[in-house]
């Protein structure tokens, strides 16, 4: 792979993170079965979390609990977070 396709790669990435406040990724269950001097097949699994800036107003109220969105021009997007 060439330098070019890393700068991209890595521009794209940053893109991506832009609008995170925080990512984590967590790599267990690595099985590494080495099939040749120089040479491995490698598998893991990943568990990633990542938290966006996203904010969920809902108001809760009798009878039956039901649930009402609130837009963004709503006065509870004014409160304190």
């Amino acid at each position: 792979m060439t330098r070019p396709f890393f700068a991209r790669f890595l521009e794209h990435i940053a893109k991506m993170h832009a609008h995170q406040d925080h990512s984590m990724h967590f790599n267990s269950n690595v099985l590494i079965e080495f099939q040749a001097k120089g040479r491995a097949l490698v598998e893991s699994y990943v568990l990633v979390l990542q938290r966006y800036r996203a904010r969920y107003l809902d108001c809760f109220g009798a009878p039956g609990f039901t649930v009402q969105k609130h837009g963004i021009d709503d006065p509870l997007y004014k409160l304190p977070r």
